[in-house]
C-alpha cells in the first residue's frame, strides 16, 4: 500500500470552531472534520458542497470515513481533487478582480 496523507482537522471535533481546511484542499488531500466549523463556515460549505470535504457528527461516522478511504484509493483521491477544484474555481475570479482594479488604478 502507498502513504497516503489523510487530513483530520482536529479543532473542528471539540467546540473550538475548527481550522481553515483550505490548505490541506490546495494539495488534493481528503479531508475530514468534526461538526464545529464555525470560524470558517463559508469556506467548509462550499467545500462539503463540492465534495472536497466530509463531516464526521461522531466517532464512529469519522473511523467509517477514514477506513473507507485507506481502503479505496479512488474515493480519497476524488474527495481530494474535488476540493482542490474548489479552491481553483476562484482563481479566475481573482484574476479577473486584479484586471478590474488595474484597470481603474490605471485609468
Amino acid at each position: 500500500m502507498e502513504l497516503q496523507m489523510l487530513l483530520l482537522l482536529a479543532v473542528s471535533i471539540a467546540e473550538k470552531g475548527g481550522h481553515n481546511p483550505l490548505e490541506a484542499s490546495a494539495y488534493a488531500k481528503p479531508v475530514v472534520m468534526g461538526p464545529h466549523v464555525y470560524n470558517n463556515p463559508e469556506v467548509c460549505s462550499e467545500l462539503v458542497e463540492a465534495g472536497g470535504l466530509v463531516i464526521a457528527n461522531s466517532e464512529p461516522e469519522f473511523t467509517q470515513i477514514m477506513t473507507g478511504w485507506l481502503s479505496n484509493k479512488e474515493a480519497r483521491e476524488a474527495v481530494g481533487k474535488a476540493g482542490l477544484n474548489a479552491i481553483l474555481s476562484h482563481a479566475e475570479m481573482t484574476a479577473t478582480i486584479t484586471t478590474v482594479v488595474y484597470n481603474i488604478i490605471n485609468d
